[in-house]
Order: structure tokens, then sequence, then C-alpha cells
């Protein structure tokens, strides 16, 4: 029996303002799976929004290297089809990936939590936020560190 967990991303413009953010849980616990699928939403997000130059943070268990690896040693077939979509999107974008501690991003933790409760992914804009998100984001923005609960 798979157990479900949370999900989520932040998208920032180029100051640190919050643009729109997404959450939702998951029945692959998987977390290479899940953060996969994050940066793969937030990437289609982008592109959807016109966003071309985008800066991607992941924790650092995340193996970004191997989106550009010619050989795809995955098991999961859902994983597979997951990174080839995340390849071309790369491929249209200006990127690049900022490796953070899991630690330092409490916004998107914050997010994952509150998607574990829902039913499906939901967009969440500014009116919606968790005011304990918003609180992260300005912290965020203005550059002061922040510490986790």
């Amino acid at each position: 029996m798979d157990s479900i967990i949370g999900y989520g991303g932040v998208t920032r413009d180029h100051n640190g303002n919050y643009m729109l953010g997404f959450t939702g849980p998951t029945a692959n616990c998987d977390e290479n799976f899940s953060i996969t699928y994050v940066v793969l939403h937030c990437l289609s997000l982008c592109s959807n929004l016109n966003y071309m130059n985008v800066v991607v943070e992941v924790a650092s268990y995340f193996d970004y290297h191997s989106l550009n690896s010619k050989e795809d040693k995955v098991c999961s077939s859902a994983l597979f089809y997951i990174r080839r979509d995340i390849r071309n999107l790369l491929s249209i974008l200006n990127n690049s990936f900022s490796v953070i501690l899991e630690e330092g991003n409490a916004c998107s933790q914050s997010i994952a939590r509150w998607g574990f409760s829902l039913n499906a992914m939901t967009e969440i804009l500014v009116p919606i936020l968790p005011f304990k998100v918003k609180g992260l984001l300005r912290l965020n923005q203005i550059g002061l560190s922040y510490v986790t609960s």
C-alpha cells in the first residue's frame, strides 16, 4: 500500500516576488519522483507564462545531473517520461540549477505539507497563501535566513 505525501513548488520573479505556487498529494512516496515532478511542473508554468530565464532551486538530494545524462537509468517509466519532458523544456529555457539545503527551502516544505491534505494539485494565488508562507517569502526576499519548524 502506498503512502501519501505532499509536494509543492514556488515560482518567484527576478526580485524574489511570489508569482505562483502549487501543491498537491502524491501516492508515490519516492522523494526523487516527487521533486522531479515538481521541477517539471515549475518549468511548465514558466514556459506557459513566457518566463524564459529560470533558476531552479533543488534540494541537495535531487540528482539534476541525471537530466543531462545520455543513459537514463531509471526503473520507473513514469519517471523516464517526466525527465524527458524536463529535458525538452530545458532546451527552450535559459536555465540554471541552484542546489540548496533541504532545510533552506521552508516555503516549498510548508506548501508541500499543505498539499498532503488536498485531493488534487492546486495552484496557489497570493490571496490564499498561508500566513506562514507569506512570512517566509518576505524573509527570503530581503535575504534573511530562517529556520524551519
